[in-house]
């Protein structure tokens, strides 16, 4: 749960697994309740306070495996 209403997405960009960055990914009106991967981890669904849940759908860089893009963010009332 988050009550400031972020949303961060760590990435590593060293090989060695040293180095994490937090990159905002959306700022909900609300408080966040739960987050959550898909089975093939290139969906994330959030759900908060607000009753509703954003979905973003990411997309491999062709240049390194390790950087996702956000390719699609939708937007569901619960």
């Amino acid at each position: 749960m988050c009550e400031d209403g972020r949303v961060f997405i760590w990435t590593c960009d060293d090989p060695a697994g040293n180095t994490w960055t937090a990159k905002l990914l959306h700022k909900f009106n609300d408080v966040v309740w739960h987050v959550s991967w898909s089975i093939t981890g290139n969906i994330l669904a959030v759900s908060g306070g607000d009753n509703k849940i954003i979905s973003f759908s990411f997309l491999e860089s062709k240049t390194s495996q390790q950087q996702r893009y956000l390719q699609t963010k939708q937007e569901y009332d619960i």
